[in-house]
């Protein structure tokens, strides 16, 4: 309990041919329930590509949080994206 690690691209990215990372926008619907994130309920691509986003696990087992992504014009969604401790 009380770890910490960083959320890379590898793990999520979305890509829009058009739109620039800094451009494309997540929006928490559902906010962990075991941990915290370090950017809050929204974030960029941008900050997931610089290594900006991380988790920080406050209890135990498994968490997740649902996500929507908006380029400014649309949005996609929902997505899940899950934690296993």
């Amino acid at each position: 309990m009380g770890g910490q690690a960083t959320i890379h691209a590898a793990q999520l990215t979305v890509l829009d041919a058009d739109t620039p990372p800094e451009n494309l926008i997540y929006a928490l619907e559902t906010l962990p329930t075991q941990g915290m994130l370090s950017l809050g309920p929204t974030f960029s691509q941008a900050d997931i590509d610089a290594g900006l986003l991380s988790y920080q696990q406050l209890g135990s087992g498994t968490d997740r949080f649902v996500f929507w992504v908006s380029d400014g014009v649309s949005e996609i969604g929902p997505y899940e994206f899950s934690i296993i401790n």
